[in-house]
C-alpha cells in the first residue's frame, strides 16, 4: 500500500511539471505575438506620398512628413529620409529618397523655388525745377530672398482720382507728387506697388527753358532712321531716348526689342569662342536686359525736364556647369553695358574685353 501510495505521488507531481510546460509554452507565444504586433505597428497603416514637394529658398528643408499626403496608423519614427544633394539656398529640382519599415524606399522630387517678391524701401526725393530725376532716386533699400539683383520701374499702371493713367513725364512743374514703384527679381516675382513722393521745389534761380528732345522724332531723322530706339551714351543718364508716348505704343516698342536681340544675337558669337576655351565642362550664361528711365537731355548736356523713355541696360552673369555653390553675382558679373543709338556698346563691365 505504501509503494502504490507513493508511486500515485510521483505520478500527480508529473503530471503537474507538464502543464506548467505546456502553460509556458502558451504565455511564450502570446509574448512572442505581442512583441511582434508591437514591433510592426503602423506596418499595416496608409503612406501616400506627394510626387513633388515644394519649398521655398533660402528656407529649411522640410521636415520628412511635408513629403507625405497622408500618414495613417503609421509610426512617424518608422520613416526615414535622405535628402541627397539638395541644396536649400539653390532655385532647383532635387531628389529625395524615403524609407518606410516594411515598406523599402521610394524616391520624390523635392523643387526649391523662389516664390517671394524683394523687399522695397522708398524714399522722399527732391529736384530744382528742370531737374532730372530717375527711378534710383527713390530707393532706399531693395533686397530679395535669394540675394536676385532687383529691378525696380516705376508702375505704369498708377492710376489717379479718376481712374485714368499717371503719366510722369507729366511731373514736371513745381509741387509735390506721389510716385509709385516697383521691384521685380530674377524669378519674375514681382512686388506690391509702393508710393513715396517727388518734390520739385524752386531753387531761387530762373525757371530753365525746357530742351525738346529730337532723337525718337521721325521728322528730324527719317533719312537715318526708320524707327526710334531707347539710347543713352556715355554716362548712363544722358542724352534723348523715345518719348512716353511714343514708348507706350506696341508699334514703337517692338523695333526696340528687336534692336536688343540683334545686340543679343552679336553677343553670342562674341562669347562662344571665350566660353568654349574658359570652360571646357560647359558654362551657364544669364543675360538679363534692363530698360532704365532716363530724362530728356540734349546734346549741349542741358536738361529738360519730364521722362522721355528708357535706356537699355545688359548684365551678362557667367559660371562653370559644375558650380555647386552659390553664385555670386558680383565675381560672376563678366560684362555690363548701355547700347547705343548706333548699336556700339558703352561697357561698364568687359572681363573679356570684347569689342564694342
Amino acid at each position: 500500500m505504501g509503494r502504490f501510495f507513493n508511486g500515485k505521488v510521483k505520478n500527480d507531481k508529473s503530471t503537474l511539471i507538464r502543464y506548467g510546460i505546456i502553460a509556458g509554452g502558451v504565455l511564450l507565444v502570446i509574448i512572442i505575438i505581442i512583441l511582434i504586433a508591437v514591433n510592426s505597428k503602423g506596418s499595416q497603416g496608409t503612406l501616400t506620398l506627394n510626387p513633388v514637394t515644394e519649398v521655398e529658398v533660402n528656407t529649411e528643408l522640410p521636415d520628412k512628413t511635408k513629403f507625405f499626403k497622408e500618414i495613417v496608423d503609421f509610426d512617424e519614427n518608422d520613416i526615414e529620409i535622405d535628402y541627397n544633394d539638395a541644396d536649400i539656398t539653390t532655385v532647383g529640382s532635387y531628389t529625395v529618397t524615403l524609407s518606410a519599415k516594411g515598406r523599402g524606399s521610394e524616391d520624390v522630387e523635392l523643387k526649391v523655388v523662389d516664390t517671394t517678391a524683394p523687399e522695397l524701401s522708398l524714399k522722399t526725393y527732391t529736384v530744382n525745377y528742370g531737374e532730372p530725376y530717375y527711378v534710383e532716386d527713390f530707393i532706399n533699400s531693395c533686397t530679395d530672398n535669394y540675394d536676385s539683383e532687383c529691378m525696380v520701374s516705376f508702375f505704369e499702371e498708377s492710376t489717379d482720382n479718376h481712374g485714368n493713367i499717371i503719366d510722369y513725364s507729366s511731373f514736371t512743374e513745381i509741387g509735390t507728387y506721389t510716385i509709385m514703384i516697383v521691384a521685380e527679381d530674377e524669378n519674375g516675382n514681382v512686388s506690391k506697388p509702393q508710393s513715396t513722393s517727388l518734390i520739385i521745389q524752386n531753387d531761387g534761380e530762373d525757371n530753365p527753358n525746357p530742351v525738346s528732345c529730337d532723337f525718337g522724332n521721325l521728322d528730324v531723322y527719317e533719312d537715318y532712321l526708320d524707327y526710334p530706339l531707347a539710347v543713352t551714351v556715355g554716362d548712363k543718364k544722358t542724352s534723348c531716348a523715345i518719348d512716353r508716348d511714343l514708348w507706350d505704343n506696341d508699334e514703337i516698342k517692338k523695333p526696340v526689342d528687336k534692336f536688343y536681340t540683334e545686340d543679343y544675337e552679336r553677343l553670342k558669337e562674341q562669347l562662344s569662342p571665350i566660353l568654349e576655351e574658359e570652360f571646357p565642362d560647359g558654362a551657364k550664361t544669364s543675360v538679363y536686359p534692363h530698360y532704365i528711365a532716363i530724362l530728356n537731355k540734349n546734346s549741349k548736356g542741358e536738361i529738360g525736364k519730364g521722362l522721355v523713355g528708357y535706356a537699355i541696360y545688359v548684365k551678362v552673369y557667367i559660371v562653370g556647369t559644375d558650380y555647386d555653390g552659390k553664385i555670386d553675382k558680383e565675381d560672376n558679373l563678366k560684362l555690363a553695358y548701355y547700347l547705343n543709338s548706333d548699336k556700339t556698346r558703352e561697357y561698364d563691365v568687359n572681363v573679356y574685353d570684347i569689342e564694342k
